[in-house]
């Protein structure tokens, strides 16, 4: 595997990182999350090596010195993407090869180039970044990819989520754990602090890059960050600690949730694109699952997971708990769902639903 190249002459020295002494208290915190996100106590640290995600800021940089003691050492990835100036990314890649060849550690990197991609620019930066991270966790050959989401993230994502009418699994924020594909992909510092991981690369002698992008306060992570977020924690110290603790209560209830629906949608499946239901059957469940209910059986039916979102299926959960005179139709693009005084039904092809006068939504 290949170790990180000297960074390059021209580029301004850093200095060379201390690793974090074993008993930091940051280190331990962060090291015990990973242990407890990788298999617990009944798995040894060579059976879990890790790829650690590292963009060369303090966050994620932290998580490299928080894992640089552990042994086997972990894999540092760096992924170059083209939403920034060439110079800017660069730069961040030499950094991020300089702090993993001073702490002795493997280093692979990826490019990815989404800038003349349609849609959301960084969507898809996103999506790409984590398909080359389960990429090179193939190549190298281990189970986990580690990312550096911390406590201030977690606030900022459930705000967020809060402020656009999230549900429970929504407003649970950042898991601390996802399938990555055939990878696991694990958050061991959801329970820290931004301030935290400055501290730590304080303390090994690492300076850091910062992304100006991350205080454009047109953005609303941005500025929930500059505004709300200090505001909360200024009046709740130790708020990071208690989110996990909700985010973990959320989860569970979307569990449920899921679980119910999972169950109906099974239900309701007549094969061939089709389900159908006996109105009063969901009007007497609640309505988050019937909302969930109704997403589960479009993304089956071929509707995108966003366009399956909570604006467009309220005034479906209403029709169906509240009642319809007539027969009301809701298209989702190739897909239709129709709520009766009796039924409800959801036809995967256009044009197989019966013609009525209800409401195109």
């Amino acid at each position: 595997m290949p170790r990180a190249p000297s960074a390059p002459a021209n580029e301004p020295s850093q200095g060379v990182p201390v690793p974090l002494d074993r008993g930091d208290p940051f280190a331990r915190a962060v090291r015990a999350a990973w242990r407890r996100l990788t298999g617990g106590r009944g798995v040894r640290d060579e059976q879990r090596r890790t790829l650690i995600a590292c963009s060369g800021g303090a966050d994620s940089s932290a998580l490299v010195l928080a894992l640089a003691a552990v042994d086997p050492g972990p894999v540092v990835a760096h992924v170059v993407h083209d939403l920034r100036p060439r110079e800017q990314t660069l730069a961040d890649r030499d950094s991020v090869r300089g702090l993993v060849a001073g702490l002795g550690l493997d280093y692979v990197e990826a490019q990815i180039a989404v800038r003349d991609a349609a849609g959301n620019a960084e969507a898809n930066a996103r999506e790409a970044r984590y398909a080359a991270l389960e990429r090179l966790a193939g190549e190298v050959g281990v189970g986990f990819v580690a990312t550096g989401h911390h406590g201030d993230d977690q606030l900022e994502t459930m705000l967020m989520r809060l402020v656009r009418g999230a549900g429970p699994g929504g407003l649970a924020g950042i898991h601390p754990t996802r399938a990555l594909g055939p990878v696991t992909l694990v958050r061991p510092m959801l329970g820290v602090t931004h301030a935290a991981c400055e501290d730590a690369c304080g303390r090994a002698g690492w300076v850091w890059r910062e992304d100006a992008t991350n205080d454009d306060t047109m953005r609303l992570r941005a500025a929930i960050r500059a505004t709300v977020a200090p505001e909360l924690r200024r009046l709740a110290p130790g708020l990071a600690g208690r989110l996990a603790r909700t985010s973990e209560l959320l989860s569970g209830a979307e569990d449920v949730v899921r679980e119910r629906a999972a169950a109906l949608t099974g239900q309701g499946d007549e094969g061939r694109g089709r389900w159908a239901w006996a109105r009063a059957a969901l009007a007497s469940e609640p309505g988050v699952v019937v909302g969930c209910t109704l997403r589960g059986a479009l993304v089956q039916a071929g509707v995108g997971a966003d366009d399956a979102a909570g604006a467009r299926i309220e005034p479906i959960v209403r029709a169906i708990r509240e009642g319809v005179d007539d027969i009301a139709t809701f298209g989702f693009g190739n897909a239709r769902v129709t709520v009766s005084g009796a039924h409800i039904e959801i036809y995967a092809e256009s044009g197989t639903a019966p013609a009525t006068g209800g409401t195109d939504d």
